[in-house]
């Protein structure tokens, strides 16, 4: 396995915007984050492994978390992936948000499914196979879902 200081280096801040992407909480994603690289070494997760392990062990104690705070009443799983870059500048910002909320709008009238299939695709950039990985279903179902939820969301923004 690679070391701790190389995972982190490689894949700390995606995961860690992975994670905000579920629970909209920078605090409890990085804590998510630190628990993912603490469990990896652990475990002595595979390198040739490790990106879709890791996104599969965010994904599922951030969702482990959003179920625990439901049944506490607090909260909701939001999958949708924000479209505007703080690294940009202030018209950039504003108008990829603008374009942001529409997207958002849009993301949300599609299933869950189809919206985390597409987050970890474009937002996440991960291949068919790490995310099959990730959701733990088959390849052919991921590429089912990514070919149903551009079609609905194009459907959707020409609407």
């Amino acid at each position: 396995m690679r070391s701790a200081g190389r995972l982190r280096e490689l894949y700390g801040d995606a995961l860690a915007r992975f994670a905000w992407g579920y629970l909209r909480d920078e605090s409890a994603a990085e804590d998510i984050v630190q628990d993912v690289f603490v469990r990896a070494i652990e475990q002595d997760v595979d390198a040739r492994d490790a990106r879709a392990w890791l996104y599969r062990a965010v994904r599922n104690l951030c969702l482990n978390r959003l179920r625990d705070g439901a049944r506490r009443g607090e909260g909701r799983l939001v999958t949708a992936f924000d479209a505007a870059d703080p690294r940009t500048g202030a018209l950039t910002r504003l108008i990829g948000a603008e374009r942001g909320d529409a997207v958002n709008e849009w993301l949300a009238r599609l299933s869950s499914e189809h919206q985390e299939v597409l987050r970890l695709r474009y937002a996440e950039d991960l291949s068919r196979a790490d995310i099959a990985a990730v959701l733990e279903i088959p390849p052919s179902l991921v590429k089912t879902r990514l070919y149903e939820g551009v079609r609905r969301l194009r459907a959707i923004a020409g609407e």
